[in-house]
């Protein structure tokens, strides 16, 4: 799956075709959250499904968030762990037919 966030220039991609084992890590970093400030969880929750990323104002998604000084960066994460979020929930719902 492809997200674009134009506000912060960003490009991130997840699984098309996500596994299980993929899907299972994604949750269990939920849990293993539990007692974390809500977006820092989800985004070290999205880590573990995006495979690329593009994003000037933040080249490398695996850097320390307590090494940037630069606030843009606070909501670019947030909204980035939003999207990945809202698409793992996608999964889970079953069509109708």
């Amino acid at each position: 799956m492809e997200f674009k966030i134009e506000e912060f220039g960003l490009r991130f991609t997840t699984p098309e075709n996500p596994t299980v084992a993929e899907i299972m890590l994604y949750d269990s970093k939920r849990v293993d959250m539990a007692n974390t400030p809500i977006y820092l969880g989800m985004w070290e929750m999205a880590k573990t499904l995006i495979q690329e990323w593009e994003c000037e104002l933040m080249p490398d998604y695996k850097v320390e968030l307590n090494k940037i000084t630069d606030l843009r960066i606070a909501r670019l994460v947030e909204q980035a762990g939003n999207a990945v979020l809202a698409w793992r929930l996608s999964l889970d719902k079953v069509s109708k037919n």
